[in-house]
């Protein structure tokens, strides 16, 4: 099942109801939410990574793509 749904201005489609969007739009999908923490927490570590190209962790409920807290 393809989870399709608006995030801003675009329409992102993915095979997980998890996400990790990147601010160049790069998506990166997950089985767990899990996962996605353990990712983003790895990625932050990286200064020059997380200033450059910041990524946000969302989760697709009622049609719709929702940012998670960190």
């Amino acid at each position: 099942m393809d989870y399709i749904g608006k995030l801003g201005a675009s329409t992102v489609s993915a095979a997980t109801a998890i996400i990790v969007r990147f601010a160049d739009g790069q998506i990166l999908e997950f089985q767990s939410q899990e996962e996605a923490r353990g990712f983003i927490a790895f990625y932050n570590s990286n200064q020059s990574a997380r200033a450059q190209n910041r990524a946000k962790i969302y989760l697709f409920k009622s049609g719709a793509w929702q940012e998670q807290s960190d």
